[in-house]
Parts: C-alpha cells; structure tokens; sequence
C-alpha cells in the first residue's frame, strides 16, 4: 500500500511545531531563571572610571543580556556597564545598544534597595519610552530618591522592557 504525499509534509510540519514549541519553552524558562537572578540580593560590583572603563569585575553577573535579547533573538541588545561605579550618589549612566529590533514599550530603569526583614524598596530611576535600534545613554541620578541611598552599600539596577521582563542587571555600589 502506498501512503499518499500528504502525509509526510503534515508530519514534517508537526515534528517542526513540536521543535519549536519545546525551543520557545526552553527560552522561557531560561528567561524566567534570568529573572530570579535579577531579582536576587545584590552580590558584587562592576567598578568602572568616569570615562566606563571597566577597572574590575567583582560580579560576573552583572550586565548580562536576557536570552530573549541575547544575539539570535528578533531585538537584540549590548549593554556597557554603568559607570562611574561605585558612586556617592551623583550621576551614573548605563549605555544600551539596542542593535535590531525594538524594545515594545520602551526600557524602564528601577533600582532595589535591601530592607532587613521585608521585601526590597524599588525605585523607578528612569525611563525611555522610544527603544528602536541606536544607542541610549541613560543618566540615573541615585541621590534623587533619598531613600534608594540611604545608608549607602550596594544596590541592584534592573533594566525592564515594557512587557515587564528584565532587560539585563547590575549592582551599584553607593559610598
């Protein structure tokens, strides 16, 4: 008996939708994983000069990009870390490449402070509401929100896009 040809591209296509449906999972989870660690206590710091010369890495983590960001993906983005850190409150900026793409909704800035005993405070640093391809050099002005800085130490800065998943994060070390 002979199958007819109609059959092996409906399965073709059905082992592909299954491909791609457990790839996508795959991408979720890692970007919920990304999340959780975005969300963690900070551990460590970039320290970079005025210029963003990067002078010593004590947190590997910081500044990664998001997998749903990372090379392969429809937007993809580059981030320097931000600089100068550590700070005393005045003046930081963090420079995002968005290289393809764009950013739905634009990038949302909040930092977190560690409160002992209850959930961390966030602080809405800053926002850019146009995210197409170009570079963005987004100033923070810590000492503007009294409270993200009092008692100095480090601070997590979570990068958000407008769908409220996280762009990429680093730690900010306030004297």
């Amino acid at each position: 008996m002979r199958s007819s040809g109609l059959l092996r591209p409906v399965f073709s296509l059905g082992v592909f939708a299954v491909a791609l449906t457990l790839g996508s999972c795959d991408t979720l989870q890692q970007q919920n994983d990304f999340r959780i660690a975005a969300l963690a206590p900070p551990s460590g710091f970039t320290r970079t000069d005025e210029a963003g010369n990067t002078l010593g890495t004590a947190d590997p983590d910081d500044w990664r990009i998001a997998p749903i960001y990372g090379p392969a993906a429809t937007t993809s983005i580059d981030v320097r870390p931000l600089y100068p850190n550590p700070t005393n409150g005045s003046a930081v900026t963090l420079v995002i490449n968005v290289r393809t793409g764009g950013v739905v909704g634009g990038l949302r800035v909040d930092g977190y402070r560690e409160r002992e005993g209850q959930l961390p405070a966030r602080f809405t640093l800053a926002f850019e509401a146009d995210a197409r391809p170009g570079l963005y050099a987004i100033t923070l002005i810590p000492a503007q929100e009294p409270a993200f800085t009092l008692g100095g130490g480090l601070r997590r800065i979570v990068v958000y896009d407008g769908q409220n998943d996280v762009v990429t994060y680093g730690d900010l070390m306030l004297q």
